[in-house]
């Protein structure tokens, strides 16, 4: 009697990729939060970043893990650098990164200035615009942002806001997208041609739905999956969340609940992204050693798949989150064949959409 041979795995994913999160930042010569930190000290990184740990919100500190990714520069040829093995990523989405001059356009303007080459080409730029500002001035800063670049395609308006004190607000407010202001502004965006994507936790998927029911028409992108916060284990530690197992699958049951509530809604696409992020509570950032291949699809698997079962991978696309993510998997070779990994038992049309074709689509890259 003959053993039946076993079943061998697909071959991992080897066609293009679009990596539809990345941040480039110069904090020295850009404004930034830790810009004036990093030009008084940024002759010594360690000194910058020991007074970062010390002078910065502890809320920041936890969110992030580290300042360290934050305090020196992340530019296209750092971008390019990340890649040792053979690259298949053909550009990049940059998302805004949280520009802290007057005019938000400027950092249109300076992406623009970038030279970009293999990888780090930027296919497209998510700009912002505060969409709680008066109907007029919003729709002057989106003219500004489309008239700086061709390659806009999108906004992002943070809207992640919780109670815990040490869990990091963006937003200054509590259910910012129910705002008069905020609604007034949002259908500019259908106006001119432009997606809008947010950056939110768990507890606010619910708003997102309301915000996609009652405009319909407009391409809307949940960055993260939603970012739950403590899905993978406690986060900030006493009086922070998910400091039990009780607590923490009520905060994977009410996620799943709220993912496929969001995902009727048949505008709404999901980034299969930033669960690298410390607030998400895998352990995986500093001071712990990097993680494994195998540890990062056990713990992420479940997470990615899930999304994917609920929007379908027309409505999937994959996100680095570099450099954010680099304080859980400081290699971009490895965090790639971990989706890899990950997506490998599905379709390979499937794995086309997740890798390259939904954000082509999305954001209309091919436009030109």
């Amino acid at each position: 009697m003959t053993s039946s041979p076993s079943k061998q795995s697909p071959p991992l994913y080897d066609g293009p990729i679009v990596d539809a999160h990345v941040h480039y930042w110069n904090p020295g010569n850009t404004p930034r939060e830790v810009s004036p930190l990093v030009k008084l000290l940024g002759w010594n990184l360690g000194l910058t970043n020991w007074m970062a740990k010390r002078i910065f919100p502890e809320a920041a500190i936890l969110f992030f893990a580290t300042p360290k990714y934050l305090t020196k520069n992340y530019l296209p040829d750092d971008y390019n650098a990340e890649f040792e093995t053979t690259n298949q990523v053909k550009g990049i989405v940059h998302v805004e990164a949280n520009w802290t001059g007057k005019d938000p356009v400027d950092e249109t303007r300076w992406l623009e200035s970038l030279q970009t080459n293999n990888a780090s080409t930027i296919l497209g730029i998510v700009s912002h615009v505060d969409l709680t500002l008066d109907f007029n001035s919003v729709e002057r800063i989106l003219q500004s942002h489309k008239e700086a670049s061709s390659k806009v395609c999108g906004i992002r308006d943070a809207i992640m806001w919780h109670s815990n004190h040490q869990v990091l607000s963006f937003a200054r407010q509590e259910h910012r997208s129910r705002l008069d202001s905020f609604r007034a502004s949002f259908p500019l965006l259908e106006k001119y041609n432009l997606t809008f994507e947010t950056f939110c936790y768990s507890n606010q998927l619910q708003e997102m739905t309301e915000l996609a029911q009652a405009f319909p028409n407009q391409r809307i992108l949940l960055d993260h999956v939603g970012t739950p916060i403590a899905i993978g284990g406690q986060f900030a530690g006493h009086a922070g969340v998910g400091e039990n197992d009780t607590e923490r699958l009520q905060i994977t049951e009410q996620w799943k609940a709220d993912i496929r509530q969001l995902a009727l809604c048949r505008n709404v696409y999901c980034k299969v992204s930033g669960l690298g992020m410390p607030v998400c509570g895998f352990g995986f950032g500093e001071p712990t050693e990097e993680p494994s291949v195998e540890t990062l699809v056990d713990k992420l698997s479940p997470l990615i798949l899930f999304c994917i079962q609920v929007f379908g991978a027309r409505r999937c696309m994959f996100g680095s989150n570099f450099p954010v993510d680099k304080v859980s998997v400081p290699s971009l070779d490895t965090y790639l064949v971990v989706y890899k990994r990950i997506l490998q038992q599905l379709p390979r049309s499937d794995q086309e959409w997740i890798f390259e074709k939904t954000a082509t689509e999305f954001y209309s890259l091919n436009k030109e």
